[in-house]
């Protein structure tokens, strides 16, 4: 199966069958109850699923509430709810897993920082916040940039740092994660073009190079990653 979140103010996550001869994909009809999900992030280990819960200030949501959820991936692709925790944040636009499976990386757009919460990689049981940096300045857009707003972020799949992509202060923020404790530590920030808003992060499979797209510049920045 592959599964889809729905928009805000969505029902819940959708189940598609995959036909891998015909590259289609057919609505099963089953949908997983959860309010807004729109990321949703599979363990590296395939065996559970992770859905945020993406809450707008525009619907009156106060600060700080919002949550990720974990499911249990069944044999037949139906999920299994497990648990769920708070992040701390709402506007929770992208959830990811540091390189060792063992942390869960969440954006909080709204309040203009990313939480690190730790996951069970045998349970699927995720932990509470341990870590909660919170990003300042601006960009040049008026409406879309006057706080930051992280969009994305990522952990690195051969090292310990992690990347937070903000849409508002056009920058990207490099933090180091403690894989003993799960606190982050800014390391560095990457001052991208004026305006162009950072959204997501990838890597190339083979070098050492990442791409950033950007949504109001309409650009991808190539970056090289260095290991020192």
């Amino acid at each position: 199966l592959g599964w889809v979140g729905s928009k805000q103010p969505g029902e819940g996550i959708l189940s598609f069958s995959f036909d891998s001869a015909q590259g289609s994909l057919s609505p099963t009809g089953e949908v997983t109850k959860q309010d807004s999900p729109t990321w949703l992030e599979v363990h590296p280990n395939g065996r559970f699923l992770v859905a945020v819960q993406e809450l707008s200030h525009h619907t009156g949501v106060p600060a700080g509430v919002g949550f990720v959820t974990s499911y249990r991936v069944q044999p037949d692709g139906l999920l299994e709810k497990i648990c769920t925790q708070s992040t701390g944040g709402r506007g929770n636009t992208c959830a990811t897993f540091d390189r060792t499976g063992r942390f869960l990386l969440v954006t909080r757009y709204w309040e203009g920082g990313i939480s690190v919460l730790p996951f069970d990689p045998d349970t699927g049981v995720i932990g509470e916040v341990t870590a909660q940096p919170d990003h300042t300045g601006a960009g040049p857009h008026p409406l879309r940039q006057s706080s930051p707003h992280p969009h994305g972020v990522h952990g690195d799949p051969r090292t310990n740092l992690v990347y937070a992509m903000d849409l508002g202060t056009d920058k990207v923020y490099q933090y180091i994660l403690d894989t003993a404790t799960g606190e982050l530590s800014l390391l560095s920030e990457v001052e991208l073009a004026p305006g162009s808003a950072p959204r997501g992060i990838n890597f190339h499979p083979s070098l050492r190079v990442a791409y950033v797209n950007c949504e109001l510049g309409g650009t991808v920045v190539v970056c090289a990653v260095d290991d020192e």
